[in-house]
């Protein structure tokens, strides 16, 4: 008996020196990036705030056609009864049942806070803009250090439709991809994660690609200035550059792998090793919010960085855009200090 017992003490020592170390650190550094985004996204509205900035651009929105006004309003409405959805399936009704926060409800949380890089893309040069139809307070992005586009308070941030878009579209989007990877694992087990990636990209791009050309036929928001060879409807107002699509589609797919592909115990990469901590599970559900609003912030942050510097490339703006008041106004031409890239000379 002695012998049975010694042997498998020593099987038992042999195993766990095999089995891979708990990481329990990763969702701590993961956490504390966390923390730092949403520092940064407090200290963008603070500022805003504080500094007055934080007044309405209504701009020509008078000469909007009616359609458009219509547009804006029915969207409002459907945002919030979106997200009201979105919080009762994804947050409310998982807690009740399972007496904790799922990973989905925080990172349904965590997408939100990525919300203040909405147009960061226009580090550079305006490669977004919304109209000035929308309710607004014009925006926090000139305060985003080095910021180089002129007038950055004045553009419309479109914060009543777009910020509940951040938990419906960008998050629960993902659940397209999540649904399509699920079955390919369960027709075909070999099937390697980073061709479950790319089918995730390709899916969520197609996914882009149907839904922004309606939103920016209606003029919800328009890309004034793109490359044209890469370009749909190119001239138009509603002109659409094609790699908006594939970039977007990769932050969609880059969260959508964060969803599917979980540890034996429920945990997405950024979560590894919560478990283990010994700490409170109210404090285990702080570190992994901060965690995945971390993934979530980056991912952003990764499209905004690749379409900035696409956007320096880009020709100027079609006369249907300029001669649009409620597009860019106080941006750029007659209403602003500084031409719109148009190739005239606006002047005041």
């Amino acid at each position: 008996m002695a012998d049975v017992s010694t042997t498998n003490t020593v099987s038992a020592l042999r195993t766990a020196k095999e089995r891979p170390p708990e990481r329990t650190m990763v969702v701590r550094w993961w956490a504390v990036l966390g923390a730092a985004f949403i520092l940064f996204e407090l200290y963008l509205y603070t500022r805003w705030i504080v500094s007055g900035n934080a007044t309405p651009n209504r701009g020509g929105a008078s000469a909007a056609p009616g359609w458009m006004h219509a547009a804006v309003w029915i969207h409002v409405a459907l945002g919030i009864v979106a997200l009201a959805g979105w919080f009762w399936w994804y947050l409310v009704r998982p807690w009740r049942r399972e007496r904790r926060i799922t990973s989905d409800g925080l990172l349904m949380l965590g997408c939100m806070t990525a919300f203040w890089g909405d147009l960061a893309a226009n580090y550079f040069r305006y490669w977004v803009v919304y109209p000035t139809v929308w309710p607004n307070l014009g925006a926090w992005y000139n305060f985003i250090p080095f910021w180089q586009t002129p007038r950055g308070q004045l553009q419309v941030e479109a914060t009543i439709f777009f910020l509940p878009m951040y938990a419906v579209c960008m998050f629960g989007f993902t659940s397209i991809a999540c649904a399509a990877m699920r079955r390919i694992k369960v027709r075909r087990p070999q099937t390697s994660k980073i061709a479950l990636f790319l089918v995730a990209w390709l899916i969520m791009a197609l996914v882009d690609l149907v839904l922004e050309i309606f939103w920016v036929r209606l003029g919800l928001f328009i890309y004034p200035g793109t490359i044209d060879a890469l370009t749909l409807f190119n001239g138009h107002y509603y002109q659409f550059p094609i790699y908006e699509a594939v970039f977007w589609g990769l932050g969609w797919a880059i969260l959508s792998s964060v969803r599917f592909f979980r540890n034996d115990r429920g945990e997405t990469v950024v979560e590894r090793g919560v478990s283990k901590l010994r700490t409170s599970q109210r404090q285990k559900t702080v570190l992994r919010f901060l965690a995945l609003a971390a993934v979530a912030n980056l991912s952003l942050l990764n499209y905004n960085l690749i379409t900035a510097l696409i956007a320096t490339q880009a020709s100027d703006w079609p006369k249907d855009v300029t001669s649009r008041p409620y597009f860019g106004y106080g941006l750029c031409g007659p209403d602003a200090e500084n031409a719109c890239p148009d190739g005239t000379a606006e002047e005041r």
